[in-house]
């Protein structure tokens, strides 16, 4: 035999002896984490490469050999086999190909991950695990839902995003009556059945990218929706059942083809309404005064109704790349307003440079353009003169009522004055604008149990306040115009915080404080010296739904933000980016976003 010949059997040889090392290892390892599962009652074997579940996972619950029965599990000398029926089980992110009916084996299964495999079905037997909770199929190659939850009626969270599904059984929903969170977005889903009527519980409801022209009228009858997720489908009506969703506090329906909307007005819930990108050539009549954000962008809006002056709880309006050629100046006077976007717009009465400089100037420009007799409406009167201690009177009757303290351009000693005076009444919101402050008032710890706005613009804070931590029930902040460059840690105590407005402050970066408070949903950071963009930081904020960067000093974006797919509105007007292109980012988020994952390297 010839030397060469010798070589290549003994490297074959090696090699087998390697593969039949490593197959011996794998056994070992998993034999170790199933006995570790008999144990805690968890079983993760996600990220293993596995075409099919291992034949040894099907018997972790049952009784174990006489061999295995002299052996301890660990140092503490507990037996494993007296541990926990498998609670929780983690198959992600393998290359599952099908799953065996031998599920049915684990009837205690609370948790069950499948996502990011290749199923193209599930057993029918899926729908008997009672005690099943949470189950994600996302990221699946699934075309149909033809099996049902018969037993599973403890089901709250079921995650189908990013699947193939096209049609849906009329008995899938009958069987989801105590569900809570239903995902199926990033389908090819064309129609809902009727059924969806008896999703009861469902509170989240996502259906964004799939390809659905319209909505069954019984979309209107899940009475305990909180959130409905219809953007990037094909959706040319809407059902007018729709406005029979009281609890509804968000609506999103970015990129669809609607052209008329219906009367929401009984929606007496809902604080956001994002209708971007569609074909609307009016503002919808009919919106609730709940509204705290209406976002309209890319239609073709050619004018404002007086409708719309009626919100009186509206923060952020967003009218870009819309056809609109002027705007009431009464838009000024929605004490409320804080963020207006017009860019885009053939608007001749404001200049373009006021537009560019942002929402503080073009609301400074409208009010001067009020008639006087409006301006002077403005402030209330009366047809007798009042004595000075019956105004003080009135306006805490006022402030009583409202719950809410404004002291625009107050100096310091006034505002303390004011705030130490209203210790009886549980204000809500407080405004302390232009007040030339430092440091926050202390009297304004004596609401810290019932604050949830608080808003301290244009002042001379350089400091975070530390009073500000202990104020846990806030939702929204207001910080901008001022002279802050971070933000501590401990404002991770605002476990309540919704919307937090940092604009036209000195921060260089944002604050990586801020990606400690999973209920973020709004970031407005606009006018700073930015220069990059953490995705990894924002990846965490899973509710942001805003993140607002304009007029900063940043380059370049990474093309990973592409994938954040929970970011509805992004700004990064104004910086210097050579990518994306004007163009594109004219175009709106949704163009940006795609660009950006078009540039990840695979």
């Amino acid at each position: 035999m010839s030397n060469r010949n010798r070589f290549q059997r003994s490297r074959f040889a090696a090699a087998a002896a390697n593969k039949n090392a490593a197959n011996k290892n794998g056994a070992n390892v998993l034999s170790t984490i199933l006995k570790q599962s008999r144990k805690s009652g968890v079983l993760n074997l996600s990220n293993q490469e596995f075409d099919a579940v291992p034949d040894a996972v099907w018997t972790v619950n049952e009784a174990p050999s006489q061999e295995e029965r002299s052996m301890d599990f660990g140092a503490s000398g507990d037996h494993w086999w007296e541990m926990a029926d498998l609670r929780k089980l983690y198959l992600s992110s393998n290359k599952l190909q099908s799953l065996s009916d031998k599920i049915a084996k684990f009837p205690a299964l609370q948790v069950l991950d499948l996502q990011d495999n290749v199923l193209t079905s599930l057993p029918n037997c899926i729908g008997e695990l009672e005690n099943l909770e949470n189950f994600n199929i996302s990221h699946n190659q699934l075309a149909s839902v033809d099996f049902e939850f018969t037993s599973a009626e403890r089901l709250a969270v079921l995650v189908m995003m990013h699947n193939k599904i096209e049609n849906i059984s009329t008995n899938f929903f009958l069987s989801l009556k105590n569900c809570q969170q239903l995902n199926i977005s990033h389908n090819v889903l064309r129609q809902l059945p009727a059924s969806v009527q008896h999703l009861a519980s469902v509170r989240h409801f996502n259906l964004s990218n799939n390809s659905l022209i319209s909505l069954p009228i019984e979309i209107g009858y899940i009475q305990s929706l909180t959130l409905l997720d219809l953007d990037d489908n094909s959706i040319e009506t809407l059902p007018s059942s729709i406005g029979k969703l009281t609890k509804l506090e968000q609506l999103y329906l970015r990129n669809n083809c609607l052209t008329t909307f219906p009367n929401i007005l009984s929606c007496s819930s809902l604080k956001e309404l994002c209708l971007a990108n569609n074909q609307l050539k009016s503002v919808p009549d009919g919106l609730p005064k709940s509204l705290a954000i209406l976002e309209l962008r890319e239609n073709k809006i050619k004018s404002l109704n007086d409708e719309i002056l009626k919100i009186d709880k509206l923060e952020r309006l967003d009218l870009a790349n819309n056809d609109l050629t002027q705007i009431n100046p009464q838009v000024s006077l929605m004490e409320n307003l804080k963020v207006i976007t017009l860019e885009g717009n053939p608007i001749k009465s404001i200049r373009r440079d006021i537009i560019n400089r942002g929402s503080a100037a073009i609301l400074k420009y409208l009010h001067t353009r009020l008639p006087t007799t409006e301006a002077e409406e403005e402030k209330p009167t009366s047809a007798l003169p009042q004595s000075r201690a019956n105004q003080a009177l009135t306006k805490t009757h006022v402030i009583a009522a409202s719950k809410k303290l404004t002291l625009n351009g107050a100096d310091e000693s006034k505002a303390e004055n004011e705030l130490s005076q209203l210790t009886d009444i549980d204000l809500i919101d407080v405004t302390l604008s232009k007040c030339k402050i430092s440091h926050v008032p202390t009297s304004l710890l004596s609401y810290k149990d019932s604050l949830t706005k608080l808003c301290l613009s244009f002042n001379q804070l350089s400091e975070f306040p530390a009073e500000i931590w202990e104020m846990t029930r806030l939702t929204h902040l207001d910080l901008s115009c001022n002279l802050l460059r971070s933000i501590p840690s401990q404002v991770k105590a605002l476990t309540a915080l919704r919307e937090i407005n940092i604009v036209r402050n000195q921060f260089t970066q944002l604050p990586e404080s801020l990606y400690s408070i999973p209920s973020l949903e709004h970031i407005l950071a606009d006018g700073n010296q930015i220069s990059c963009i953490d995705v990894a930081g924002l990846a965490s904020l899973t509710a942001l739904s805003t993140l607002s960067l304009k007029n900063n000093d940043i380059t370049s974006v990474p093309p990973e933000l592409g994938n954040l797919e929970q970011i509805k509105t992004l700004g990064i007007d104004g910086n210097r980016l050579r990518v994306p292109r004007q163009a594109i980012i004219q175009k709106g988020t949704v163009a940006v976003m795609e660009y950006l994952r078009s540039r990840i390297v695979q």
